[in-house]
């Protein structure tokens, strides 16, 4: 069979192969032994020649073939023995795609998801339940706990009260119904706090107190309260560090120079304001020092410079010393002497500068605090420049902060020394410079303050140090759950007179009224007794001494006098507050004597009175007329509602005839219209003739009518009576119609009753003395310039007993 190129070729390759593999062979064998000549025993070496290895491994290859084919074939006649084809079910085998068939009917676990968030939702729901479980149980507790609490204080306060009140002999005003005046709605009672009693207590205090021009640290009596709320008695210990409240302020100590704007009580103001942030920085200090002793490592003497060296070690982070300037020994200065600046202790500086020798290196700052701590700044534009600088050059912040208090330059500082609003408050008061510092502190608010000043306290922190009381104040009450502590606030404010109030306060609460508003010069204002109302009657809704102690300290007059009469018609206890009339004509005053000057009483009293005609409670307005002597007033009054009920027989009427029995009207008073007291007089015989005729007792009535002297019951006097008419006071005149017919009606029942009987001379005379009277009194209702009603009807009856 001839052979083509291509197979020679590949035959000689393969010749080519045979004949060179023993070489290769041998090469691979002489590496083999290079790389086994470090071992020492015989034991690994191969004993072979390359021959024998390549033979042995050609036999080997050979039966292992032959063990497979064997295996092979004894595995396919024994599946022939039994019926299968081997060869068919091999091709089958092959034939299976595994990516087409395989489908698992149970998920993967590592690639369940549905399995998996089914089970995460569970476990959320679960954990959701079980937290809002226990939060209604912590909850549920919480405010049952606080209503007990409640509920005890309002108790025990009665009961104290009740104690107090039968131990005292003379007590300052009468309290008939209960150690806080009159009883009030228990489910309204219910809504006061401790809080709000706490307070209350201060304000009784006050209340006894204005007008003695004497020294009253009322702060630091509002600041006692247990308000359990920590941001409220930080506030009323910064209002009260403001003000020096140390107990030496009078009532009114601020009015004048603050409505001056007084340049000298506005420094004032801000340095007690710093002197504040100082010393709580201080204590601050302090309180971590003892929370971390072993990292501030204080010993030896404890003074300013021990606790600033402490904090330091605390405060400074390890990590940002790099930015910090260091002396040789490896410490850090400018920390310490920044904190002793903030702890306002420019003299402890100065001591620390000089113990380390620190002169050199801190220069020329040594000059500058001299200059400072002396009040004798001396910046020039050569200083001005050497320091701007240096605060250019230094990354250190401590020292940065450090220059800019003493020099009070406005420079760049970095926010991580201000983490706090009072930081940063303080930060910026020791920059001002004079009363254009308050200017400059309010255009840096909006600027540096960052996010400090988003929490109701802390803009209520902001507005005091701008000494912009007006608008704290009001921003406060506004703030929900804050109400309680904003009017105390501004009741202190007040007191001390560093309050703008408008120019008419309003004598109501009227829907347009604002508590904040500003005046002709944009000055803000604050409608202080605006908020004392709304505290009393929508928050508290107090009702006894408790309201009358808010409602004194309102200072407009007529908005006072407004509110305290609201208060009495709102309770209608005018006997707690006003006061009453004993038995024998003794008066007995209420609450509002012994709290207010008697011109303010009556005015509240009359105003309470005219009140309360308007909504119809006659009787309360009649009372307290005549418990301020108003009696010209409550006669009339009398007269006006005797007139309109004098026919009409019930309750009503009654009722009006037994308060005149307990009125201590002096019928001599030459205030009182002797005219007045006739009609009065004549109105209460009208009231008992008619008693008399609706009853059918008739000769009573006839008595009663004679006893008048209203109706002629003789020809003869028909003339002078006519003349009278026109005298007569409206009260009776209105009702003339009806006592005409009443009159009438009750001559012609006795004339009835007379016929009825066995005639006799007697009977003859008093029915002719009955027709005389009916003619008369027909007479004159046909004369006198009055359009009688049913005069028909009494003619016909004086025709029936002729």
């Amino acid at each position: 069979m001839p052979r083509g190129p291509v197979g020679r070729g590949a035959t000689g390759v393969f010749v080519c192969l045979l004949v060179s593999a023993p070489k290769r062979t041998c090469f691979v064998d002489s590496q083999s032994r290079q790389l086994t000549q470090h071992l020492t025993t015989s034991d690994f070496l191969i004993q072979r020649s390359a021959e024998q290895i390549d033979e042995t491994s050609r036999r080997l290859a050979a039966k292992t073939a032959l063990s497979e084919d064997a295996s092979k074939n004894k595995g396919r006649y024994l599946l022939a023995t039994k019926g299968f084809d081997a060869e068919k079910l091999a091709q089958n085998l092959n034939s299976i795609s595994l990516k087409s068939t395989f489908e698992p009917l149970e998920p993967l676990g590592d690639t369940d998801l549905e399995s998996y968030l089914r089970t995460e939702h569970d476990n959320m729901v679960l954990t959701a339940i079980q937290e809002a479980k226990k939060e209604t149980v912590d909850n549920f507790r919480h405010t049952f706990t606080s209503s007990m609490e409640a509920d005890w204080e309002s108790t025990k306060h009665v009961l104290l009260g009740a104690l107090t009140n039968k131990q005292t002999k003379t007590p300052v005003a009468p309290r008939p119904t209960g150690p806080r005046g009159m009883p009030v709605d228990p489910t309204r009672r219910t809504k006061t706090t401790d809080e709000q009693l706490r307070y209350l207590r201060v304000v009784e205090k006050l209340r006894e107190h204005l007008g003695t021009k004497t020294p009253l640290a009322l702060c630091r009596l509002f600041g006692a309260v247990d308000t359990r709320r920590p941001e409220i008695r930080a506030s009323w210990l910064m209002l009260s560090s403001l003000l020096g409240d140390k107990g030496t302020l009078t009532e009114g100590v601020f009015r004048e120079r603050y409505l001056t704007q007084d340049p000298g009580l506005k420094r004032e103001l801000m340095d007690s304001m710093r002197r504040h942030y100082e010393q709580a920085y201080i204590k601050f200090m302090k309180e971590t020092i003892q929370f971390q002793p072993t990292i501030a490592q204080i010993g030896g003497e404890h003074n300013i410079l021990s606790t600033v060296r402490g904090y330091c070690g605390i405060k400074v982070d390890a990590h940002k010393t790099r930015y910090l300037e260091m002396t040789a020994k490896g410490e850090a200065p400018w920390p310490i002497i920044y904190y002793c600046l903030r702890a306002g202790e420019p003299g402890a500086v100065q001591k620390f500068i000089a113990s380390q020798q620190l002169e050199t290196m801190v220069q020329p700052f040594s000059s500058l605090l001299n200059d400072y701590i002396n009040h004798k700044p001396n910046l020039d534009n050569q200083r001005s420049t050497q320091v701007r600088h240096i605060l250019r050059s230094s990354p250190d912040p401590y020292k940065k902060a450090a220059y800019n208090i003493v020099t009070k330059l406005e420079s760049q500082h970095t926010s991580e020394l201000t983490d706090s609003i009072e930081d940063w408050l303080w930060y910026r008061l020791s920059l001002m410079n004079g009363q254009e510092g308050l200017v400059a502190l309010q255009k840096a608010l909006s600027n540096e303050a960052g996010g400090h000043h988003r929490t109701p306290t802390n803009n209520f922190i902001i507005m005091l140090t701008l000494q912009h009381f007006e608008d704290a104040v009001g921003y406060l009450y506004e703030c929900e759950g804050y109400q309680v502590a904003a009017v105390h606030m501004a009741i202190a404010l007040n007191f001390y007179g560093l309050l703008r109030r408008p120019q008419d306060c309003g004598s109501g609460m009227k829907a347009d009224q604002r508590i904040r508003s500003q005046d002709d010069q944009g000055n803000s204002v604050l409608n202080v007794d605006l908020i004392l109302r709304k505290y009393i009657f929508e928050v508290t809704m107090w009702e006894g001494d408790d309201a009358l102690a808010y409602l004194c300290l309102i200072t407009e007059e007529p908005a006072k006098i407004e509110a305290l009469a609201h208060l009495i018609l709102t309770t209608r206890n005018i006997d707690l507050f006003v006061g009453s009339i004993l038995p024998g004509g003794r008066r007995k005053d209420g609450l509002l004597p012994h709290c207010l000057p008697r011109p303010v009483v009556n005015a509240v009293a009359e105003t309470a009175a005219i009140q309360s005609e308007k909504q119809g409670d006659y009787l309360d307005a009649i009372r307290l007329h005549d418990l301020v002597n108003n009696q010209a007033a409550a006669v009339e009054l009398i007269n006006s509602r005797l007139s309109q009920l004098l026919t009409q027989s019930g309750p009503a009427r009654q009722a009006v005839l037994d308060v005149i029995s307990t009125l201590n009207i002096n019928f001599t008073d030459p205030r009182v219209s002797q005219k007045a007291i006739g009609t009065l007089r004549r109105l209460r015989a009208l009231a008992a003739f008619f008693d008399a005729y609706q009853t059918n007792h008739y000769y009573d009535a006839l008595r009663q009518l004679e006893t008048i002297d209203l109706l002629p019951l003789d020809t003869g006097d028909v003339g002078r009576r006519v003349g009278e008419f026109n005298d007569l006071e409206p009260a009776i005149r209105r009702n003339m119609g009806e006592i005409l017919m009443a009159a009438t009606l009750t001559i012609y029942a006795l004339f009835k009753s007379l016929q009825n009987k066995a005639p006799s001379a007697i009977g003859e005379q008093e029915k002719h003395l009955l027709r005389s009277k009916v003619r008369a009194v027909v007479a004159y209702a046909g004369s006198i310039p009055y359009q009688t009603p049913n005069l028909n009807t009494l003619i016909r009856l004086e025709v029936a007993m002729t």
